[in-house]
């Protein structure tokens, strides 16, 4: 890259254009990230892994971002995936999807009797059936996001921080100029991946994110094991407990258990928080109820977008549920903006 050139321009150095930036640089594309932050904020939540969710799209893209995350790690020498198993109960039907969705990705999990989900993970309550799968676990955003982004410059992008961009205009099939407060950029596409100011900048194509503050438990005891748990509840269950959805939780390092409802962003959030805490009383033994502390802010897109229009290329929604998909939808934004072909990386 000379000057103010560049063939790609990347919009946004948080977790999906790093992500981006990373697979672009690595294919000796010249890359030029620009950031409107001066810092990173600081971040410590974790982020769950999974690949037996209910979508089988994103239990493709999971498969594919594992390896990757793998990579990164072997790259950057940081520790960003920790798999512990996942452990989903209930009574709804809701298990036999998720079986039949991780047996659709060859990747099968299996019942366990109630007695054996007891003995290995006794700080959780079961109700009905209890569905195990082994490659679940916890994603640390807080050295993902810097550990993609060290991977990126050093396959050799640039990041240039504190350049809001201000207006992108595509000049052609194979020229965009991108404008910010200090100066004026061209390059041959821009990859637009700038969270919440991506609609603006892309035209209005990106998604609305959702946001859900989970709560944190200290551990009664410091020698208990915790899975990543999802707990289905039925009908009757939701209503009697005031929940507005399936439980989801993981233990986080300096942070106890974090736990949120699977459905962020509808009704009151101080009721939400209520009910997690009635939650604990009633399906943590493992938990302290009285040591609940608002903890981190998690967000879930109404869809999950990765697309291009002319040189444009737009990657949003991935933040929150969506992060363990990073390094997989990296290099299908960097697939997209060299080759225009992505069917193959998003299942």
């Amino acid at each position: 890259m000379s000057g103010r050139e560049a063939d790609v321009v990347v919009v946004g150095a948080g977790g999906t254009g790093s992500a981006a930036a990373w697979q672009l640089a690595a294919r000796g594309v010249d890359v030029l990230v620009l950031e409107a932050r001066p810092a990173d904020e600081p971040c410590r939540a974790a982020e769950v892994f999974r690949v037996a969710g209910a979508e089988l799209s994103h239990n493709h893209l999971a498969l594919q971002a594992l390896p990757l995350w793998r990579e990164l790690e072997q790259e950057t020498s940081t520790r960003v995936l920790t798999l512990t198993g996942g452990v989903a109960h209930g009574h709804t039907e809701d298990l036999d999807l998720l079986a039949w969705a991780a047996d659709a990705v060859g990747k099968p999990g299996r019942w366990l009797p109630p007695e054996e989900a007891v003995e290995r993970w006794p700080g959780l309550r079961y109700a009905g059936r209890v569905f195990f799968h082994p490659l679940a676990g916890r994603i640390d955003a807080g050295v993902g996001v810097p550990a993609l982004r060290a991977a990126a410059v050093r396959q050799g992008a640039v990041v240039r921080r504190g350049e809001p961009v201000t207006g992108i205009e595509p000049r052609g099939d194979d020229l965009v100029e991108v404008r910010t407060t200090e100066r004026g950029y061209r390059a041959r596409r821009v990859v637009v991946a700038a969270g919440a100011s991506s609609a603006n900048l892309a035209g209005g194509f990106a998604p609305r994110a959702n946001a859900e503050r989970t709560v944190d438990f200290a551990a009664v005891r410091a020698d208990l094991d915790w899975p990543v748990f999802f707990h289905h509840l039925d009908r009757p269950e939701l209503a009697a407990g005031g929940y507005p959805g399936a439980v989801c939780g993981m233990a986080e390092p300096g942070a106890g258990l974090s736990v949120g409802f699977l459905a962020p962003g509808a009704g009151d959030p101080a009721a939400r928080q209520r009910a997690l805490r009635r939650y604990a009383h009633e399906w943590l033994p493992g938990a302290d109820p009285d040591t609940a502390a608002t903890g981190e802010c998690r967000y879930a897109a109404s869809e999950f977008v990765v697309a291009r229009r002319g040189p444009v290329v737009v990657g949003s929604g991935f933040a929150g549920q969506g992060f363990q998909f990073l390094p997989a939808v990296g290099r299908a934004l960097a697939e997209l903006a060299t080759t225009g072909d992505v069917a193959r990386y998003t299942g």
